[in-house]
């Protein structure tokens, strides 16, 4: 039985200053109890012709649960021109996808998907809970959940909500 995802959206401004040899992290954010960042290589993982993005785990995986995810670049001109890539969650520090989009598409101003220098990137999580354990995260660390659209994300003081997204504070002005 799937439960409801949750999704985070990193706002990525200044995106052509970002050391294109390195690692970016987006900050951590919390989904189903867990702690998770969004990792990118700007230039391909091996600096290639893609941009990569990772679903980065942080702490001990609850193996309970299985889970689904989905790591989106927005076209800020034409959200249905969103790319989308999705995959299963396995237990490692990491999972994603090193061959997202182009590179001379995600930095061409006609196709949308760098604005103003701004790149939008969304990450969602759905857990799959597995008959082989029940583990419960007790209310104190799993956070407040947002209720809208079927949607649970979880969130504090750092974060509010807009739209149906979990935003850092600092990100959503």
């Amino acid at each position: 039985m799937d439960s409801p995802s949750s999704k985070f959206v990193w706002i990525i401004e200044n995106f052509s200053s970002l050391n294109d040899k390195e690692f970016h992290y987006s900050d951590y954010f919390l989904a189903g109890g867990c702690t998770w960042s969004i990792g990118i290589h700007p230039k391909g993982r091996t600096i290639g012709k893609h941009f990569s993005m990772y679903l980065m785990f942080k702490g001990l995986d609850d193996k309970s649960y299985n889970k689904k995810f989905s790591l989106s670049v927005f076209n800020q001109k034409d959200h249905q021109k969103t790319v989308r890539q999705s995959g299963q969650y396995t237990r490692n520090t990491g999972s994603g996808f090193s061959s997202v989009v182009l590179l001379s598409d995600l930095h061409d101003p006609a196709k949308g998907f760098i604005i103003e220098d701004t790149c939008i990137i969304q990450a969602e999580i759905t857990f799959v809970m597995s008959n082989a354990f029940n583990v419960e995260v007790p209310l104190s660390t799993a956070g407040k959940p947002f209720e809208g659209d079927g949607a649970v994300v979880f969130y504090d003081d750092n974060f509010e909500i807009v739209g149906n997204f979990s935003v850092l504070k600092r990100q959503a002005s």
